[in-house]
Protein backbone atom coordinates (compact mmCIF):
# COMPACT_ATOMS: atom_id res chain seq x y z
CA UNK A 1 0.00 0.00 0.00
CA UNK A 2 1.46 3.45 -0.76
CA UNK A 3 1.97 5.79 1.83
CA UNK A 4 -1.13 8.26 2.04
CA UNK A 5 -2.18 11.00 4.58
CA UNK A 6 -5.61 10.72 5.76
CA UNK A 7 -7.93 12.95 4.19
CA UNK A 8 -10.36 14.90 6.20
CA UNK A 9 -13.13 12.67 4.92
CA UNK A 10 -11.12 9.49 5.34
CA UNK A 11 -10.16 10.03 9.15
CA UNK A 12 -13.58 9.49 10.88
CA UNK A 13 -14.19 6.24 8.94
CA UNK A 14 -10.37 5.39 9.82
CA UNK A 15 -10.74 6.22 12.93
CA UNK A 16 -13.89 4.11 13.85
CA UNK A 17 -12.20 0.96 12.21
CA UNK A 18 -9.11 1.19 14.60
CA UNK A 19 -11.56 1.54 17.51
CA UNK A 20 -13.61 -1.72 16.25
CA UNK A 21 -9.84 -3.36 16.00
CA UNK A 22 -9.01 -2.48 19.26
CA UNK A 23 -12.00 -4.00 21.09
CA UNK A 24 -12.27 -7.02 19.11
CA UNK A 25 -8.00 -6.88 20.13
CA UNK A 26 -8.80 -6.33 24.06
CA UNK A 27 -12.36 -7.32 24.91
CA UNK A 28 -12.63 -11.22 24.24
CA UNK A 29 -16.19 -11.34 25.88
CA UNK A 30 -17.52 -9.03 23.35
CA UNK A 31 -15.63 -10.09 20.42
CA UNK A 32 -16.92 -13.60 21.03
CA UNK A 33 -20.49 -12.46 21.62
CA UNK A 34 -20.31 -10.33 18.74
CA UNK A 35 -18.70 -13.39 16.55
CA UNK A 36 -21.61 -15.66 17.55
CA UNK A 37 -24.35 -13.23 16.51
CA UNK A 38 -22.58 -12.45 13.08
CA UNK A 39 -22.37 -16.19 12.37
CA UNK A 40 -25.99 -17.01 13.34
CA UNK A 41 -27.34 -14.55 11.03
CA UNK A 42 -28.26 -12.18 14.07
CA UNK A 43 -25.60 -9.04 13.81
CA UNK A 44 -28.53 -6.35 14.50
CA UNK A 45 -27.87 -4.77 11.53
CA UNK A 46 -30.05 -5.50 8.04
CA UNK A 47 -30.37 -4.70 4.36
CA UNK A 48 -33.23 -2.61 2.83
CA UNK A 49 -35.47 -3.58 1.17
CA UNK A 50 -36.58 -7.17 2.85
CA UNK A 51 -34.68 -6.86 6.24
CA UNK A 52 -32.55 -9.80 5.98
CA UNK A 53 -29.54 -9.89 8.85
CA UNK A 54 -26.33 -8.36 6.32
CA UNK A 55 -24.53 -11.50 7.61
CA UNK A 56 -27.77 -14.25 7.10
CA UNK A 57 -26.06 -15.65 3.67
CA UNK A 58 -22.20 -14.87 4.63
CA UNK A 59 -19.27 -16.77 6.25
CA UNK A 60 -20.35 -20.17 5.03
CA UNK A 61 -16.41 -21.46 4.89
CA UNK A 62 -16.76 -20.38 8.79
CA UNK A 63 -19.93 -21.96 9.75
CA UNK A 64 -19.48 -25.24 7.71
CA UNK A 65 -16.04 -25.85 10.19
CA UNK A 66 -18.60 -25.54 13.49
CA UNK A 67 -16.08 -23.93 15.41
CA UNK A 68 -16.63 -21.72 18.60
CA UNK A 69 -16.81 -18.49 18.44
CA UNK A 70 -13.97 -18.24 21.02
CA UNK A 71 -11.69 -20.41 19.25
CA UNK A 72 -12.54 -18.21 15.93
CA UNK A 73 -11.55 -15.29 18.22
CA UNK A 74 -8.77 -16.99 19.77
CA UNK A 75 -7.51 -17.88 16.20
CA UNK A 76 -8.35 -13.92 15.15
CA UNK A 77 -6.32 -12.71 18.10
CA UNK A 78 -2.99 -15.16 17.38
CA UNK A 79 -3.40 -14.66 13.22
CA UNK A 80 -3.97 -10.93 13.29
CA UNK A 81 -2.63 -9.47 15.99
CA UNK A 82 0.04 -12.12 16.80
CA UNK A 83 -0.83 -12.09 20.59
CA UNK A 84 -3.46 -13.11 23.26
CA UNK A 85 -4.50 -11.73 26.41
CA UNK A 86 -5.14 -8.56 27.42
CA UNK A 87 -3.95 -6.53 23.85
CA UNK A 88 -4.63 -2.60 22.96
CA UNK A 89 -3.77 -1.43 19.40
CA UNK A 90 -2.29 2.51 19.24
CA UNK A 91 -1.99 4.36 15.93
CA UNK A 92 2.00 5.00 15.20
CA UNK A 93 3.35 7.54 12.98
CA UNK A 94 5.93 5.81 11.49
CA UNK A 95 7.47 8.86 8.48
CA UNK A 96 6.73 12.10 7.74
CA UNK A 97 4.86 10.60 5.28
CA UNK A 98 2.10 9.81 7.30
CA UNK A 99 2.65 6.01 6.54
CA UNK A 100 0.88 4.15 9.89
CA UNK A 101 1.68 0.86 11.41
CA UNK A 102 -0.60 -0.79 13.70
CA UNK A 103 0.97 -3.08 16.86
CA UNK A 104 -0.36 -4.58 19.63
CA UNK A 105 1.10 -3.47 22.78
CA UNK A 106 1.04 -5.54 25.33
CA UNK A 107 0.41 -9.49 25.70
CA UNK A 108 -0.32 -12.12 27.58
CA UNK A 109 0.42 -15.42 26.49
CA UNK A 110 -2.44 -18.16 28.43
Amino acid sequence: MKNACLSAGKAPEVLEVIRFLDRVSGDEGWAEGLAARVLSGNSGLHRPPDGADCFADRFPYLRGRNRAPAQLVADLRRDLFHGAGGLSLHLILISRSCSRRLRPTKTLMP
